[in-house]
C-alpha cells in the first residue's frame, strides 16, 4: 500500500512539473498582470455601480445599461473576429506584420464608424427620449475606439503587461472623473455617458502610442488580398460571436421591452459579477490562445492542463463572485437591487460552466472548425429564445437568468463535441503549419 501512494505521489509530482516549463512560467507571469488589470477595472466598476445607481436611479440606469447592451454587439462586429485569426496567421507568417496591422485598422476603424451611423439613425427613428437617443449615439461613435485595442499583436507578442497597465490607468482615471461628477452633483445620464466614451478613446490613444514603439519601423502596408483572407476566417468568428451575445445582452433588450427601464436596471446588476467572470476567462484566453495554436496546442496532455486550469479558476472565481455580489447587493447598492441576488447567482453558476467550454471555442478555430463553432452557437441562441418566449413575460428576472444559463450549457455540450474531435486527432490535417522564429519559438517554449 505504501508504494502504491509512492507510486501515485511520484507520478503527481511528473505531472504537476509538466507546468513548470517556461511557457508556464511565461503565462503565469502575463496572467498576473492580466489579473491585475482586470481587478482594479473590476473594483473601479463596482465603484461606477454604486455611484451610478444612487446617482441615476433604476430609470437612467436602465438606459444606460441598454446602451452598453447595444455597444457589446457594436464591439463584436466592428472588431470583426479577427483577434484569433490574427494570431494564428500572425503564427504562421511573422513577415506579413506589417500588411496585418494595417489591414486590421483599416477593417476595425471602417466597421466602427459604419455601425455608429446606423446605430445614430436607428436610435433617431425608434426612441422616443432624445436624451435615449443621445446615449446610445455617444456610446456608438466611442465604441469605435473601444474597439481598436490592439489586443492580438500584444499577445503575439507575449507583452500583456503593456495592455494591463494601461487599463489600470484608464480606469482609475474615469473612476475619478465619475466621482468628480458625482460630488458635485452633476452625475447625470450624459455626462455619464460621455465619461465612458472618452475613457474608451483614452485608452486606444495610450495602446497606439506603445504599439507603435512595440512594432518598431511600421509601415503602412494595406493590401486588399491580406484583408480578404482574413475576414474569409474571421466573419465566421463574427457571426458566432454575436449568436454568443444574444443570451447575454439580449435578455436585458428582451426584459426591457417586456417590463421596462428599471427591471433591466435590475438585471444588469445581476449580469455585472457574470460579466466579470467571463471577462476573467478572456484575459486567460490571451495568455494561453497563443500557445494553443501552436503545434503541441492540440497534445492531450496540454489539453488536460488547459482544462485543469480552467476548471480551478471557474471554481474558484463563482464563490468569489458570488460573495462580492451579495455583499454588494445587500451593503452597496439601493435596496430596490435587492431582487439581483438569486438570478444573479444563477447567472454565475452559468458563466462558471461557459468559461470552461472556451477551450473548445480556440481549440475549434486551431484546426479550422470554424463553421461547426457557428452550429454550436445557433444551437445556444434556440434554446435561449424558446426559454426566453416562455419564462421572460411572467419571471422576468429568474426567467432570463434560466434562459441564459440553460443556452450557455447547451452550446457548450455541443463544443465538447468539437473538442472531443481534437483530442482524437482526426482532423490534425487541418492544423496551419507554422514558420518563422516568433513560431519556433513558441513551439519551443510550449514544450
Amino acid at each position: 500500500m505504501r508504494d502504491l501512494i509512492l507510486t501515485y505521489r511520484k507520478q503527481f509530482h511528473e505531472w504537476q512539473s509538466g507546468f513548470a516549463t517556461p511557457a508556464g512560467k511565461q503565462a503565469a507571469v502575463n496572467l498576473s498582470w492580466l489579473v491585475s488589470g482586470m481587478g482594479v477595472a473590476q473594483v473601479c466598476g463596482l465603484a461606477n455601480v454604486y455611484l451610478l445607481t444612487h446617482a441615476l436611479g433604476t430609470r437612467d440606469y436602465g438606459s444606460l445599461a441598454f446602451a452598453l447592451a447595444v455597444q457589446s454587439f457594436l464591439s463584436l462586429v466592428s472588431a470583426a473576429g479577427l483577434r484569433p485569426v490574427l494570431l494564428r496567421e500572425l503564427s504562421r507568417r511573422p513577415e506579413a506584420l506589417n500588411a496585418f496591422l494595417t489591414s486590421y485598422l483599416v477593417i476595425t476603424t471602417t466597421l466602427g464608424t459604419i455601425l455608429a451611423i446606423a446605430t445614430l439613425a436607428a436610435a433617431s427613428f425608434l426612441l422616443n427620449s432624445t436624451v435615449d437617443v443621445a446615449c446610445l449615439g455617444i456610446i456608438a461613435f466611442g465604441n469605435i475606439a473601444a474597439s481598436l485595442t490592439f489586443a492580438p499583436f500584444f499577445d503575439y507578442r507575449h507583452v500583456q503587461s503593456r495592455p494591463a497597465i494601461t487599463i489600470i490607468v484608464t480606469e482609475l482615471t474615469g473612476l475619478l472623473a465619475i466621482l468628480s461628477l458625482y460630488s458635485t452633483d452633476s452625475l447625470t445620464l450624459i455626462p455619464a455617458t460621455v465619461t465612458l466614451a472618452l475613457k474608451w478613446v483614452l485608452t486606444f490613444l495610450i495602446l497606439g502610442y506603445l504599439i507603435g514603439r512595440e512594432v518598431a519601423g511600421f509601415s503602412w502596408d494595406y493590401s486588399r488580398q491580406e484583408a480578404m483572407l482574413l475576414l474569409a476566417s474571421s466573419w465566421k468568428l463574427v457571426l458566432s460571436g454575436m449568436l454568443t451575445l444574444i443570451p447575454l445582452s439580449g435578455a436585458i433588450v428582451l426584459v426591457r421591452v417586456f417590463h421596462g427601464e428599471s427591471v433591466a436596471g435590475i438585471l444588469a446588476i445581476a449580469m455585472y459579477a457574470p460579466r466579470a467572470l467571463l471577462l476573467f476567462a478572456h484575459q486567460l484566453d490571451r495568455v494561453l490562445a497563443p500557445h494553443i495554436h501552436s503545434r503541441y496546442g492540440q497534445t492531450r496532455s496540454f489539453i488536460l492542463k488547459l482544462l485543469l486550469t480552467y476548471v480551478s479558476c471557474a471554481i474558484c472565481l463563482v464563490v468569489l463572485a458570488g460573495g462580492a455580489l451579495w455583499i454588494a447587493v445587500n451593503f452597496m447598492l439601493p435596496d430596490e437591487f435587492q431582487a439581483a441576488l438569486p438570478s444573479g447567482l444563477v447567472l454565475l453558476l452559468a458563466a462558471g460552466f461557459m468559461m470552461v467550454g472556451r477551450i473548445a471555442f480556440h481549440s475549434l478555430i486551431a484546426i479550422g472548425r470554424e463553421r461547426f463553432l457557428v452550429m454550436c452557437h445557433l444551437w445556444g441562441v434556440a434554446v435561449f429564445l424558446i426559454v426566453a418566449a416562455l419564462l421572460v413575460p411572467r419571471f422576468p428576472l429568474m426567467g432570463a437568468a434560466l434562459a441564459v444559463s440553460m443556452a450557455g450549457i447547451s452550446r457548450i455540450a455541443m463544443s465538447v463535441l468539437g473538442l472531443r474531435i481534437l483530442l482524437a486527432g482526426t482532423d490534425n490535417s487541418s492544423t496551419p503549419e507554422r514558420s518563422g522564429p516568433q513560431a519556433e519559438a513558441i513551439v519551443d517554449s510550449a514544450g
